[in-house]
């Protein structure tokens, strides 16, 4: 067992083990979505742990047994407090964390206490229409690049925004180069679009935020999802901020931090590594970022 505690940051909550438990913290804007702000696992009740992939996303999987004898993990899902998605940045660490966590299992767990028992709160007239593992909506880009919805954030597979303040919009190539500043989107997008190369009929779906800018190329067949999409995030969005007004006040009187050029290098460096830029895209992207 470790001497001191270990701690993973996911995409919504923070996890810490020590010799005696496993606890996860839910970010402040997250929390009032589950029956506790946190989740408290005694080490002689933990079944499982395992860092695991689904669709586009990874996630720390931490397997208890309930008192009724259902299992927390069997539904694998964003909504699922046992089972929070991990962030492309936070990978290495997730698999090292998991990997700790595995050799301190117990031979012979027990069940889980009620009373530690925290459950996710479903939220009338957006949670209730949920597909199976929590998503409302989803758009696929030409380069397998996915923008997911949620009835209270939004996902590019690897980090989640909070619906807050969020719009989206589809324009074609032209106007959507127009709309969008190189170094924006190549800061905090899916993938750098003054860089890619567009073929006739070509769109880009755009989510703005208040700190972040995500585009998705789609060819002309797609168009009609792409459109369904956009209105699914904008109605979702504005009922969200509708339903948390007191949170989205909180949220745009927040400061937020300008990325830095260092940081919108590592970015675009990520997008080649993963294959969403090639290296013309890539060269490309980076000299519009520096001026060259």
């Amino acid at each position: 067992m470790p001497a001191q505690t270990l701690t993973v940051k996911t995409n919504r909550a923070r996890i810490t083990i020590d010799q005696h438990e496993v606890k996860e913290t839910f970010d402040p804007v997250m929390s009032d979505q589950y029956s506790s702000p946190e989740v408290h696992i005694p080490l002689e009740c933990l079944h499982d742990a395992r860092y695991q992939s689904k669709w586009s996303g990874w996630y720390i999987v931490l397997s208890v047994q309930f008192e009724d004898g259902t299992m927390s993990d069997a539904k694998l899902s964003e909504n699922n407090p046992y089972t929070p998605s991990v962030g492309i940045t936070q990978t290495g660490k997730a698999k090292r964390f998991v990997e700790t966590l595995h050799a301190m299992l117990p031979k012979n767990p027990k069940p889980l206490p009620e009373p530690l028992k925290v459950a996710h709160r479903k939220k009338a007239g957006i949670m209730d229409e949920f597909k199976t593992d929590g998503r409302l909506s989803m758009i696929s880009g030409k380069d397998r690049s996915q923008l997911v919805l949620y009835g209270d954030h939004i996902s590019d597979g690897a980090i989640d925004r909070p619906l807050y303040g969020v719009q989206a919009s589809l324009d074609d190539a032209n106007n959507a180069r127009k709309r969008i500043t190189a170094t924006r989107a190549a800061a905090v997008g899916v993938l750098a679009l003054a860089a890619k190369k567009a073929e006739p009929g070509d769109h880009f779906v755009i989510v703005d935020g208040p700190d972040f800018q995500w585009s998705v190329q789609v060819d002309n067949a797609s168009v009609s999802a792409a459109r369904k999409f956009v209105t699914a995030v904008n109605s979702t969005a504005r009922q969200y901020e509708a339903m948390h007004p007191k949170a989205q006040e909180t949220q745009e009187s927040g400061d937020t931090a300008a990325p830095t050029v260092d940081g919108q290098l590592a970015h675009l460096a990520r997008l080649h590594e993963s294959g969403a830029l090639d290296d013309e895209e890539y060269t490309a992207a980076k000299h519009q970022l520096l001026g060259i």
